[in-house]
């Protein structure tokens, strides 16, 4: 058995793909797995169907399908998601695999850098996830590897299998932008230990950075009363937008202000929590430990429950 399995999905673009595949081959990790997955889109030109695992899902799965579809796939105990727009170099994963050899980790975040950009990004704030403004502005990400992390980015995080089968996955119904988003506020209320790999990085290309349409802002917003970091109702959906206004972008405002008026997704956050609680109970894993505290997290066990 791998001790790792690597998926990435195909997203429409062959070329984008088996570049990403190619720098995961060139610095492929000991005993390691490479899963491709697609919903008939690909057709593997270059026969690397010897150096990797490429699975065909339904027709019509998005991104976040053909994941959760690969973590089924998948055969190692754990697994690192990646999105095709990805490049990796050489001992990308031996930090990573490392912390998750440790008995409290269940979660490794790894830097992310924009190929044409300074700096990287770490994964998703724990800070941000507090706090309303700095969702509505878009700030999600964690800037230093010090700091407090929720979550990893979308393009790239290492995971326990059983621990993301326990959560369900990725809420397949939201935006790519959005659902790691979710998925760190999932961890964060269940305690689930997440670590930050401070010199693990990966370089990731325009296709893998976040970028808010008007739907993926409302999503955001709606999730953001859910996991009660903003307000919901008229009164708060008045006071965001007219922040929004004022600081220069009326249509994500409006959208933002839509979806913290709707409040629509919170019976589905709670009946979600409330699986995740029963799945992890059942599996009874030594090395997790859900902590019930005198907070926002511990209220929202209590209330899935």
């Amino acid at each position: 058995m791998p001790r790792l399995s690597i998926i990435i999905p195909h997203r429409n673009d062959d070329a984008r793909l088996e570049a990403t595949v190619l720098s995961v081959l060139e610095n492929r990790p000991h005993d390691s797995e490479i899963i491709v997955m697609h919903n008939g889109g690909y057709s593997d030109p270059y026969d690397l169907a010897e150096e990797l695992l490429v699975v065909e899902a339904e027709r019509r799965s998005n991104s976040l399908q053909l994941l959760n579809a690969g973590v089924a796939a998948a055969c190692a105990p754990v697994v690192c998601t990646m999105l095709d727009g990805v490049t990796v170099s050489s001992d990308w994963a031996e930090e990573p695999l490392d912390l998750l050899r440790a008995a409290d980790e269940a979660v490794v975040s790894v830097g992310t850098r924009p190929a044409h950009a300074k700096g990287s990004t770490y994964g998703i704030s724990t800070r941000a996830l507090k706090s309303g403004s700095d969702l509505q502005r878009g700030r999600v990400e964690l800037d230093k590897s010090t700091g407090a992390c929720s979550g990893p980015h979308l393009a790239c995080g290492f995971y326990r299998k059983k621990i993301l089968r326990s959560l369900g996955g990725w809420n397949e119904r939201l935006d790519v932008n959005v659902a790691d988003i979710e998925m760190a506020w999932r961890l964060r209320a269940l305690d689930i230990p997440v670590a930050c790999s401070a010199h693990s990085q990966v370089t990731i290309d325009s296709n893998c950075t976040r970028g808010f349409t008007n739907a993926s802002m409302k999503q955001l917003a709606e999730l953001a009363v859910a996991y009660e970091a903003t307000g919901g109702g008229a009164t708060s959906a008045m006071g965001d937008l007219l922040r929004g206004v004022l600081a220069g972008n009326v249509a994500l405002a409006v959208a933002w202000a839509s979806g913290v008026m709707s409040g629509r997704a919170t019976d589905e956050v709670k009946q979600r929590l409330k699986a995740a609680i029963q799945n992890l109970q059942a599996e009874s894993q030594p090395q997790l430990k859900v902590y019930q505290r005198n907070d926002a997290s511990s209220e929202f066990q209590r209330r899935a429950a």
